[in-house]
């Protein structure tokens, strides 16, 4: 074999020289077939890895995630507010759209936190889902959704359904763990009104429509051992049916539970709660002194005249304001509500009605601050 080598490679006949262009030829064959093979190889790989970026901007980001997992590309996220643009939509990205990118390319996507909560919006007029729908909206970008609340009254002027009053007012300081309630409309008022069988209803509802409308609302007591049944109108006097005008009466018999006290004439009181706002803490305490002074020496060089003073003391002190949240349920199953932002030091006298015995919580910044019972032996808390 080494023999037969030896004889192509260094043999000088004609067969020799022959085999060696052929095997010359041969090489060079397949060095340019493996060379072709490879060139193909890369182009066709080089194709499949890249992809032209779409147009992104206010696509919901959940979509932009598939796209890009589909194609084999990474997102890196940016999150800002925006005034018009839904939260988790796109913003912007990078590189721009029709760029042409390769896999494991990392796409830069700018995401709306939705628009930034500044100021309260003036609903007036509105319908109040409609007014609802705006304001899980506007606090979408937050983990606390507000607690929006409804009180209804019949209006003058304002269709049924629709806001008459917000709390807020329109255009106050919004901020997150604010609470919202809104005034809504029964229904425009008019001269004649039609009484409904309010049998098994709360008797304080009903009450507080015919109050609104003008008519006197009169009730006695029945005992009832259910407690489902207290706070309920077992009778009413006219039937439904009757028409009513302001100035004309209406009585129900009311169901309260039954006590040890049978027999024992139950009754309406008048009762007055009444706080002295406290500090958080003595940082705070030296803010409102600093604020509220007008003798001090920087009080007295930046606001030489008390409008401007007193207009500077608000917004220095709206950072330390407490919310007062006051709850009372009374025998008839019947809550009364307060809620407002007060500053620090401040004295609330709190007028309220009750009816038998209950009980008056009050929380300050969603915190149980005291809580009380009172009963009809009392003559107010």
């Amino acid at each position: 074999m080494f023999s037969t080598l030896k004889l192509l490679f260094s043999g000088s006949s004609q067969e020799a020289v022959a085999a060696r262009v052929l095997l010359r030829f041969a090489l060079w064959c397949v060095v340019l077939f493996g060379i072709i093979f490879s060139i193909i190889f890369v182009i066709l790989l080089k194709q499949g890895d890249e992809y032209k970026l779409p147009q992104f901007y206010q696509m919901e980001l959940l979509q932009v995630f598939r796209i890009l997992q589909q194609n084999k590309l990474s997102p890196y996220i940016r999150q800002t507010y925006h005034r018009t643009i839904p939260h988790y939509h796109v913003i912007s990205q990078k590189p721009e759209p029709g760029s042409v990118v390769k896999a494991g390319r990392t796409i830069e996507l700018v995401v709306s936190l939705g628009q930034k909560i500044s100021r309260m919006p003036d609903y007036t007029g509105l319908p109040v889902n409609e007014a609802k729908a705006d304001l899980f909206l506007l606090y979408s970008a937050f983990e606390k959704i507000p607690i929006i609340s409804e009180i209804s009254r019949y209006s003058t002027n304002i269709e049924k359904g629709n806001i008459i009053g917000q709390s807020p007012s329109a255009f106050a300081q919004l901020n997150v763990n604010q609470n919202i309630m809104f005034l809504v409309s029964s229904g425009i008022a008019t001269n004649v009104l039609i009484v409904s069988n309010y049998r098994w209803q709360n008797f304080k509802d009903v009450e507080n429509k015919y109050n609104d409308f003008g008519i006197e609302v009169t009730f006695k007591t029945v005992e009832t051992a259910s407690a489902r049944h207290a706070g309920k109108i077992f009778n009413q006097n006219p039937r439904a049916g009757t028409s009513l005008t302001k100035g004309d009466a209406i009585s129900f018999e009311v169901g309260v539970l039954k006590g040890p006290a049978v027999g024992q004439p139950k009754r309406e009181q008048l009762r007055v709660y009444s706080i002295v706002v406290p500090y958080r803490n003595a940082e705070d305490l030296a803010v409102v002194k600093s604020a509220l002074s007008p003798d001090t020496e920087k009080n007295r060089k930046d606001f030489p005249d008390i409008a401007t003073f007193e207009q500077n003391a608000v917004e220095v002190l709206k950072p330390v304001l407490r919310l007062v949240q006051i709850s009372v349920k009374d025998e008839l199953g019947s809550e009364y509500r307060f809620s407002e932002e007060l500053f620090p030091g401040v004295n609330l006298d709190l007028p309220y009605r009750t009816f038998g015995s209950g009980t008056i919580s009050v929380y300050i910044d969603d915190v149980l601050y005291d809580q009380l019972s009172f009963n009809d032996d009392d003559d107010d808390d």
